[in-house]
């Protein structure tokens, strides 16, 4: 299966959660990483946009790998929606 981030399709949404534009076996995909994820790497209060996306940039693959695993364990969803939770990324290291 080859994941494709979207070039510029990265946006944090107003919660604070973080919307990924994926392309997954040529199927477009939104992947969500919750708050609570973000939370967990960033500390209590990760709304700044710049970092929020800093923290992308540097852990792209990981994530990559994260979205990558949970697609081949169930499939690309059929609404098209993937939300990845701290409990996904806890397998990974995060910098």
């Amino acid at each position: 299966m080859n994941i494709f981030f979207r070039a510029g399709d990265i946006s944090p949404k107003p919660d604070c959660a973080l919307e990924l534009g994926v392309v997954a076996d040529g199927h477009a995909v939104r992947v969500e990483l919750e708050r609570a994820a973000i939370q967990h790497f960033l500390g209590s209060d990760p709304c700044d946009k710049e970092t929020v996306l800093e923290f992308v940039r540097r852990n792209r693959k990981a994530i990559e790998w994260v979205i990558h695993a949970h697609l081949i364990a169930h499939g690309v969803p059929l609404n098209r929606h993937l939300v990845i939770t701290a409990n996904d990324l806890r397998g990974v290291q995060l910098v």
